[in-house]
Parts: C-alpha cells; structure tokens; sequence
C-alpha cells in the first residue's frame, strides 16, 4: 500500500504584489523569500519529490494562498 506524506506551502504578497512564500509546513523559510518567480519554488520542491495536489486561492480579504503537495513516503 502506497503512504503518503503532505507538505502545505503558504504563499503571501508583498504590498507591492510580489509573490513570497512565507512558511512551509508552518516553518518559517527566510531563504526562499527572495526567489523572482514562483515556479522557481515549484522547481525546488519538485526536485524533492514534491508534487502539487491541489492551490487554494484567497479566501474573501485576505491576502494568503495555500499550495499543497505531496510525494511518496519511502
């Protein structure tokens, strides 16, 4: 039986509308902040395995969109 383990990306925007991610599975990740674009992030975690599931938009005022992944538990 294949098990599974999930990873929650939460992304936010700057004032100026700049994509950042500014938590990973809670933890804060200070060194991904600066990536230029966001695929640039979707690569990083893809190369770890990581696949996307499934986005969540915002939800009605606020400013934080949910990326959740997963990949195979080995």
């Amino acid at each position: 039986m294949q098990k599974w383990e999930y990873c929650v990306v939460y992304l936010s925007y700057t004032k100026k509308g700049v994509l950042v991610v500014s938590s990973l599975n809670d933890s804060e990740l200070l060194g991904w902040q600066n990536s230029p674009h966001f695929s640039a992030i979707l690569n990083q975690l893809g190369e770890q395995g990581w696949e996307v599931v499934v986005s969540l938009g915002k939800s009605s005022g606020g400013s934080t969109d949910n990326i959740i992944l997963k990949r195979q538990k080995e």
